[in-house]
């Protein structure tokens, strides 16, 4: 995919003008090109995931300000110069653009910037005429590889390749395709019989993944679409054959772009359609490329989301938690007032029956006479006024346990909702519910930065009305069902 994008430039956009240079991410990079009548928007990405190059036509996300200092640099360097080449050497996961530019002399001088989109590697490095690292996205120094520095001044050198491994794109070029084709025989003419014409792709030719040698031995097997190879010997085997019509078609620009599926059912844009794929075709390798890495960032910040979500109603069930236990303490020590009801009671009743300076006295209850009570007194008080003092303690306690009480209700009922959400969260299918779910939660102040800091002693909050569900889902459903319960 990157040699088709590749060949995509230099057929529609070498000898274009840089207009601006912008970075709207960390990971990413636009170049704006114009021609007369027409611009594109280069998009350069080293995310470790999703690193890719492609030519969109719509405009990047607003970048932030101030630019990042590489972003700053490109801009002091490429903008306004041209594009002279778009290079891909062979099947590596590397695209060089020369931009011819000027000097601050105003002497003509031509930069390469080069994309490293290789995974968790992925990087960008602007190099000088003299083949020197001016920058890099991501600087690498001698303490993280001693081998590849990534440094301003140094000499850049390419990613490293494995060794005895053939490019078949670069031996193409320079033997040409019979020269290819017995030089991949007489490889594998020594190898076990045991060994699967993928695995046996993968060991000896470089720059094919696992789905694209799983596709090459099945075009050597008799599967339909395989890239026609040039006229070869009798003899090839049909595995060299399929293998020199891949690189033939890859040298010369020749892809069939679509989006399909791998084994996870994650989208991936592909230069042919594989065997065993379910694939869409799409108008050009950037079409590919822009659906399928859409559809991965979507489905990433929908995954994202989700365990957001989680997260935070963790957090809330955790903090409901305790604020239940705290208030069930709490009821238990309110719950003593009726005893302190029953000693006040029995006091004024047998007030008589104690003697004056006692610290403590025993009396039967009122209530029930057969019911003795231990009563502690305050000495310095009469037994009249010591009943005072556990009347007004009897009627304080019973406010304090209407009123944990009441928390306690709400705890609990805000456990039931979260315990809900939970539930609409496990059931939500699509960005939409889940966004829902998180309007919900915002509404009630479980989710944001001031969620758990508001020390609320609450049910959850109706409301809700001004983000309905985007559709009856789950989300909906735990909305009305906890809107029901709410006073």
């Amino acid at each position: 995919m990157v040699g088709a994008v590749a060949a995509e430039i230099r057929a529609a956009w070498v000898g274009a003008r840089v207009e601006r240079v912008t970075q709207p991410s960390a990971h990413d990079l636009c170049l704006q090109l114009r021609r007369p009548g027409r611009t594109a928007h280069l998009r350069i990405s080293a995310h470790p995931v999703l690193c890719r190059v492609l030519v969109a036509a719509d405009r990047p996300p607003p970048a932030g300000a101030p630019p990042p200092p590489f972003c700053q640099l490109l801009r002091r360097h490429l903008e306004g110069g041209r594009l002279t080449a778009c290079v891909h050497p062979g099947l590596e996961r590397v695209l060089e653009l020369a931009i011819e530019g000027r000097d601050d002399l105003g002497n003509p001088r031509e930069l390469r910037l080069v994309a490293e989109v290789t995974g968790r590697l992925a990087n960008m490095v602007l190099v000088g005429p003299d083949g020197r690292v001016l920058d890099a996205l991501r600087r690498v120094p001698p303490e993280i590889n001693r081998v590849r520095e990534l440094l301003p001044g140094v000499p850049y050198v390419p990613p490293p390749r494995p060794a005895g491994r053939v490019d078949p794109v670069l031996s193409l070029a320079a033997e040409g395709a019979e020269a290819l084709a017995a030089r991949l025989d007489a490889a594998w003419a020594g190898s076990p019989g045991r060994e699967a014409p993928a695995e046996l792709l993968q060991a000896t030719v470089f720059g094919l993944t696992r789905p694209l040698a799983d596709a090459v031995a099945a075009w050597a097997g008799g599967a339909p679409d395989s890239p026609a190879p040039p006229p070869l010997p009798p003899g090839t085997s049909p595995l060299a054959a399929a293998l020199v019509g891949l690189a033939a078609a890859a040298a010369g620009g020749h892809a069939r772009p679509c989006v399909g599926r791998d084994g996870r059912g994650r989208p991936a844009a592909l230069p042919w359609p594989l065997p065993g794929w379910s694939t869409h075709p799409s108008a050009s390798p950037s079409a590919a490329l822009a659906g399928a890495y859409g559809r991965l960032e979507a489905e990433d910040r929908e995954a994202a989301l989700r365990q957001e979500l989680a997260t935070a109603l963790r957090a809330a069930q955790d903090r409901a938690g305790r604020r239940a236990g705290k208030q069930r303490q709490e009821r238990e020590g309110a719950l003593e007032a009726d005893r302190w009801r029953e000693e006040g009671q029995t006091l004024l009743a047998y007030g008589h029956l104690v003697p004056r300076g006692a610290a403590s006295v025993r009396l039967p209850s009122v209530s029930n006479p057969d019911v003795q009570l231990d009563i502690a007194l305050d000495p310095a008080a009469s037994a009249a006024a010591n009943a005072q003092r556990l009347l007004r303690r009897y009627r304080k306690g019973r406010r304090a346990e209407e009123e944990v009480t009441a928390r306690l209700r709400s705890a609990e009922e805000e456990l039931r909702y979260l315990a809900e959400a939970g539930l609409a969260l496990d059931q939500a299918e699509s960005a939409e519910e889940l966004a829902a779910l998180r309007r919900e939660l915002e509404d009630q102040g479980l989710w944001g930065p001031r969620a758990g800091r508001s020390g609320r002693e609450g049910p959850p909050r109706s409301g809700g009305r001004d983000h309905p569900p985007a559709s009856p889902s789950a989300a909906g459903r735990h909305r009305r069902g906890a809107a029901g319960r709410r006073p």
